[in-house]
């Protein structure tokens, strides 16, 4: 073999190992880019995943802060609602708004004269009667009238015609609607409200089966009375048939007589000399 083939034969060795010694390092620095790009799209996507991760936390944020503030308004706004009984406002109901008005207590004076008592409920604690001078609640354990409601400064005060008022009675005898063809007055006689155009809807009425309408006869005429076990009740003119003070709360037995009558109304004197009344039973059998 001639020396100058030789020499090309070392040449082709020494090229194949420079070949392959090169590829082995384009291939180690291809590996170590791909290692280096998987690492990067790993951290790329932890970030994102970060990323996403603050902003749903920012959003629960954010709707608790928004829960709670509306949370507080809505205290806020039903803490403005909440009325000074005896105040002239508006108070939000589920409803709509409805407006409170002032209670105005019924004014009853010597020269008041009954024209037609009508109970409009009772049962064995309280009668509600009225007339045109007034709505009254009388206790008649205590023996007293325990509220009562002015119906003239709202409107209420006619018995007969177009504009007549009617009522109607919730919850036992709680709430007293008074009402006309215009207009409507819930009377919270025991929290001393009284609502305007208040929806009664939710409420539950009284049936008042245990009211006859002039259905007590007794020696002088016949009465509105409610039954009570064996007895009735009723609320009559004793010894004058007009005078408001003359007005008492009869009880009748089974037999028709007269076992007890509270007087609804006790006199007293003012300065003016004009005898009035205040809400006070003195009891007499």
């Amino acid at each position: 073999m001639s020396l100058e083939r030789i020499k090309n034969i070392n040449k082709k060795i020494v090229h194949f190992i420079i070949a392959i010694f090169l590829h082995l390092i384009v291939a180690q620095h291809i590996r170590y880019m791909v290692m280096e790009l998987g690492n990067i799209r790993n951290k790329i996507v932890n970030e994102m995943e970060e990323n996403l991760m603050k902003k749903r936390i920012l959003m629960a944020a954010m709707l608790t802060t928004m829960a709670c503030l509306t949370a507080c308004s809505g205290k806020n706004e039903s803490d403005k609602n909440v009325k000074n009984d005896n105040t002239k406002e508006s108070i939000e109901l589920s409803d709509g708004v409805t407006e409170s008005i002032e209670v105005k207590n019924a004014d009853v004076t010597d020269d008041l004269k009954v024209v037609n008592t009508e109970l409009v409920y009772g049962d064995d604690e309280i009668l509600v009667f009225k007339d045109y001078y007034g709505l009254f609640v009388y206790s008649v354990k205590e023996n007293k009238v325990v509220n009562s409601l002015d119906v003239k400064y709202i409107n209420c005060d006619m018995n007969q015609g177009d504009n007549a008022c009617s009522f109607r009675t919730y919850n036992n005898g709680q709430i007293i609607e008074l009402y006309t063809p215009e207009e409507s007055y819930c009377f919270y006689w025991k929290e001393n409200k009284l609502l305007k155009d208040y929806n009664t809807s939710g409420e539950k009425e009284d049936s008042n089966a245990n009211i006859s309408y002039d259905g007590l006869k007794l020696y002088d005429g016949t009465y509105d009375c409610i039954t009570v076990g064996d007895n009735k009740l009723c609320v009559k003119n004793i010894d004058n048939q007009y005078a408001v003070k003359n007005l008492y709360c009869v009880t009748v037995n089974k037999d028709g007589e007269i076992v007890s009558k509270n007087k609804i109304f006790e006199s007293k004197d003012t300065d003016d000399n004009k005898e009035t009344f205040s809400f006070y039973a003195d009891v007499t059998n």
